[in-house]
């Protein structure tokens, strides 16, 4: 049971500002006492640049944005169609990996600040690119099959040189029988 004030007994009343700032004893605000406000948002990063690396990959490049940045947002979207990578980066450059062979992309990049309650900084402007064309060895045709080799093409295996020892004794064996039996 909470204790009964009667006059002239003192008290202390304890108020709590959500607003992370003192309240004075006259119940004034204080804003000396306030919590640090937080940082502004990052700017946009500018000079993107784009350029093919291979037939699944993109490598994006740019100056890095102004204010708070913790980390960068690479978005890679398919310019006519649904694929869309998304990646992390904490430098300004990333290799975006998992696309489509001889595919246009728009890659964006965003700043995002780490800080709770700031926002991730604007978008950058979108800039266009294509992946490489597919080489044999990434992609094969799926209407090709490789054809058997033909019998008379298959090579004679070399003997080794253990396989030719015994055969050449294998030969003299049979001389020596020749010439005993003569």
């Amino acid at each position: 049971m909470p204790p009964t004030l009667t006059e002239g007994d003192s008290a202390t009343i304890v108020l709590i500002d959500t607003t992370h700032c003192s309240v004075t004893s006259d119940f004034r605000h204080d804003p000396s006492a306030c919590a640090p406000p937080l940082p502004p948002a990052p700017s946009a990063v500018r000079g993107l640049t784009v350029e093919p690396r291979s037939a699944t990959t993109l490598f994006a490049r740019w100056s890095p944005a102004a204010g708070t940045v913790n980390q960068y947002r690479v978005t890679a979207r398919q310019v006519d169609g649904d694929h869309l990578s998304r990646t992390y980066s904490d430098t300004t450059e990333k290799l975006v990996d998992g696309l489509l062979p001889m595919t246009e992309y728009s890659v964006t990049v965003a700043a995002l600040p780490g800080v709770e309650g700031v926002a991730e900084g604007p978008t950058s402007d979108p800039v266009r690119a294509t992946t490489m064309a597919a080489g044999p060895a990434e992609e094969p045709e799926p209407d090709e099959e490789p054809e058997p080799p033909e019998p008379d093409e298959e090579p004679v295996p070399a003997l080794p040189l253990a396989g030719a020892a015994l055969l050449a004794l294998a030969l003299a064996a049979a001389g020596i029988r020749r010439t005993r039996r003569s």
